[in-house]
């Protein structure tokens, strides 16, 4: 009995690795998408349009100014116990005081040696941003500074930024914002911040730059695969 041996067609040959080609282009695409961060479903902002600036909290500086007494006059962080030590003023408890409550609280304490205080308080929050900026860290701002302000701040984002989707970590929740649109002049732009509060841009989604030249090298190492072996033939 004799079989017959079919040759295969050099088109098919050619086909058949096209066909691997672009499997292994998704491949590579879908590794490439995977590998981001999946974007935390979060509730959006309704508090922080308001004038309300928050509180100051452990950590932050409160830099005093009593006119014509030096010794008064000083920069004070608030330790861990919420307490601003002032030499001539005294132990302060002023963690979770507002900046107007905290201004009353020193003049409170003042009154025991000026008749008529004169004096001035300058309050400075710690607020973090992190993520696709051009300079993450840790700043010390003015209570009232707004995200588009601190965005500033921190340089801008970088070409990857996700700015539309951006997050604010506040009280243990976290609010999605457009910080896109932020900067072409919507309210997103002027939302306070808050002591505290941490402010992240995340990697966009899709085809970047680099995911597009990533799975342009995929591909061009494939098709050099298959042309040394279609040459073989």
């Amino acid at each position: 009995m004799r079989f017959a041996i079919r040759e295969s067609s050099p088109h098919r040959h050619v086909a058949a690795a096209y066909l691997v080609a672009g499997l292994v282009a998704l491949t590579l695409a879908s590794a490439s998408l995977g590998a981001q961060d999946p974007t935390l479903p979060v509730p959006p902002v309704t508090d922080t349009t308001q004038r309300e600036v928050g509180t100051v909290r452990q950590g932050d500086v409160l830099t005093v100014v009593v006119y014509n007494d030096a010794g008064r006059s000083g920069t004070y962080v608030i330790n861990s116990s919420g307490v601003a030590s002032m030499p001539g003023i005294g132990r302060l408890r002023v963690a979770g005081l507002t900046p107007v409550q905290v201004d009353k609280a020193i003049h409170d304490a003042l009154l025991t040696v000026y008749q008529v205080p004169s004096f001035s308080v300058t309050i400075q929050i710690r607020v973090s941003v992190s993520g696709e900026v051009r300079n993450p860290n840790i700043y010390s701002v003015e209570p009232g500074t707004t995200l588009l302000q601190i965005l500033t701040v921190a340089g801008g984002g970088t070409e990857n930024a996700d700015l539309k989707h951006a997050r604010v970590l506040r009280g243990g929740r976290a609010y999605e914002v457009d910080m896109e649109s932020a900067l072409a002049g919507s309210q997103a732009g002027s939302i306070l911040l808050f002591s505290n509060d941490a402010v992240i841009v995340g990697k966009k989604r899709g085809l970047t730059r680099e995911n597009v030249g990533f799975i342009l090298s995929g591909l061009s190492a494939v098709f050099t695969i298959i042309n040394f072996a279609l040459a073989l033939k």
